[in-house]
């Protein structure tokens, strides 16, 4: 039974589907980004969602910045267990899922398989890969390349993205613990949603154009965001953007385009791994120590008056059931897809959705 307020799931990925077959994506694509999406919306990760990045990639075909059909090819493929793609300047959703799948091809003849990706745009939440890996009884781990909105330790411009990061740890019986991060102390639209409003933000959020702390959010989304773990987060950021984007012949820092701006593609660049639990010890033996390790996590004395302990990534799973049963939230944001359906000339969502 659908919450009110709410749309069940299975309908809002056919209108994402539906949505990008308007703009010329073939039906595998169209099915592969709006899973994606979905997957983010069921586990409360709105924005990666739907009524988040829908529109915006939408806007970004129309407008150059996704090639809708492109096709990934690969760039390198003759070094054992290691593969490089090229994206074509489509949907990372696309690129990704080709990294993914490869990975576990050439882990299954290697012991371990490692694809990176150029040429690619935003491919929505890591989790969702690493996850795919888990499922496949493999260690998984996915990074992603993005524009610069972080500044260099010590610096007042923004030259490394928040360059998300995932792993995925297969376990028995239960969902795997999923580690899915960037490394901003919060979400760019934590500071761009609160900007565009003329709102204020916590100090330790940002910096503003001169490399000061800001609680104006306008002047911190001008400036750059701070990472998290201050020092460490930032030296992490660059070995990222090293790692992801130089390596992998992507754009990278000043190279990479603004995801404002629609008409360019920001040819990033991702990494996939995956790492078969079976490379190193028996399936039953790993996943009885990971089970250990587990419940001692969740079983651990939690801080006075707080909840129990969470292994993470069960908050993500707790939702997804939820939303599986009563739909997806859409409450004071169906409006942004009712306007995008108008505007590509297909059925809107119903209202008993």
């Amino acid at each position: 039974m659908t919450a009110p307020g709410g749309v069940a799931w299975g309908d809002l990925q056919s209108f994402c589907v539906v949505a990008l077959e308007a703009v010329g994506a073939p039906r595998g694509s169209a099915e592969t980004v709006a899973a994606s999406l979905i997957d983010a919306d069921l586990r409360g990760l709105d924005s990666h969602g739907v009524v988040a990045r829908l529109p915006g990639y939408v806007a970004r075909v129309h407008a150059g910045g996704i090639v809708p059909g492109a096709e990934v090819v690969t760039v390198r493929g003759d070094a054992g267990p290691v593969a490089l793609l090229d994206g074509g300047d489509g949907f990372g959703q696309v690129a990704g899922v080709a990294a993914t799948q490869l990975a576990l091809e050439l882990a299954n003849g290697n012991g371990v398989g490692i694809v990176a990706v150029r040429g690619s745009n935003h491919l929505g939440a890591l989790g969702y890969y690493t996850r795919m890996l888990a499922a496949a009884g493999a260690v998984g781990h996915a990074a992603s390349g993005g524009g610069p909105r972080i500044a260099p330790w010590g610096g007042a411009e923004p030259l490394l993205a928040t360059n998300p990061w995932s792993f995925a740890f297969p376990a028995t019986d239960r969902p795997p613990m999923v580690v899915d991060v960037s490394n901003g102390v919060v979400l760019t639209g934590q500071v761009d949603g609160p900007a565009a409003a003329g709102g204020r933000i916590p100090l330790g959020w940002a910096l503003d154009q001169s490399g000061l702390p800001t609680e104006d959010a306008a002047a911190g989304a001008a400036g750059s965001l701070l990472p998290f773990g201050g020092a460490k987060g930032a030296a992490l950021t660059l070995a990222l953007e090293a790692l992801v984007s130089v390596l992998t012949g992507a754009a990278f820092s000043r190279h990479v385009p603004s995801l404002a701006d629609p008409t360019r593609p920001q040819r990033l660049g991702h990494l996939f791994m995956a790492l078969p639990v079976e490379s190193f010890q028996s399936k039953q033996e790993f996943h009885d120590r990971m089970e250990q390790l587990l419940q001692w996590v969740e079983t651990s004395r939690p801080v006075e008056g707080g909840p129990t302990v969470r292994v993470p990534g069960m908050r993500g799973e707790a939702t997804a059931g939820e939303r599986r049963r009563s739909g997806i939230p859409l409450s004071g944001r169906r409006i942004a897809l009712d306007q995008l359906a108008d505007e590509l000339g297909i059925a809107r969502l119903s209202p008993s959705g």
